[in-house]
């Protein structure tokens, strides 16, 4: 008996070498009359995973997964739709906003933390001179028709220069952070890959070795 006992032991330890046990935990701000969430694995803009539906009791949920490498999930609110990503790399807590669901807030990500700061900055320095004619544009709706078509004109070259700047900045980003999961996230997002990304192919190979292993960089490689 002991030696089989034994066995088993070690036959689950060397079943769960190279795995990743996490948890994520979650809790309603204000009560909500859902019973369920859909939980999905996010590869790409164009492919997302089905991964299970998460019962909701007394206003909480909760999921514990063995994964083998750290990857890009949401949650979706099955009625409406809205979803809430997040970089799924240890046991995270969600505080959900049934009423805004983007707004609902997340603890203990690092790494969904560090996402969100790359995209802050991204605003800061790539899209900031865009948003603010789109500020203008709004108060101008029903206004001045010259004006209008003025703005509209300085927007689309100033969409141009973005998309230049764009580049710049995710590759200088992926260059101080070759090791990063988040480098890798960035330059798969899309899920293809044609002439509009050829940048995104070409940094990949700034990639750390053991981010090319991972499942996200082969898919994408194919």
């Amino acid at each position: 008996m002991k030696l089989f006992l034994t066995i088993l032991f070690a036959l689950i330890f060397e079943s769960l070498i190279g795995q990743n046990h996490v948890v994520l935990k979650g809790e309603f701000m204000k009560t909500t009359s859902l019973t369920t969430l859909l939980l999905y694995k996010y590869n790409s803009i164009i492919d997302s995973e089905f991964i299970e539906n998460i019962p909701i009791k007394d206003n909480k949920f909760s999921v514990f997964k063995s994964l083998n490498e750290v990857d890009s999930y949401y949650i979706k609110e099955p009625i409406s739709g809205y979803s809430f990503l997040f970089i799924w790399d240890g046991t995270i807590e969600i505080l959900v906003d049934s009423i805004s669901f983007y707004n609902s807030k997340l603890s203990n990500s690092p790494l969904t933390d560090s996402l969100n700061s790359y995209y802050e900055g991204e605003e800061k320095i790539v899209f900031y001179a865009v948003r603010n004619i789109d500020d203008q544009i709004k108060k101008l709706k029903g206004g001045d028709k010259n004006k209008l078509n003025e703005l509209n004109i300085k927007r689309d070259s100033l969409i141009d220069e973005s998309k230049k700047k764009l580049i710049i900045y995710r590759k200088e980003y992926v260059k101080r952070n070759p090791s990063s999961f988040i480098s890798l996230y960035l330059l798969t997002m899309m899920g293809f890959h044609d002439e509009s990304t050829i940048d995104e192919l070409n940094m990949m190979q700034l990639l750390s070795d053991n981010l090319k292993k991972h499942s996200r960089y082969v898919r994408f490689q194919e």
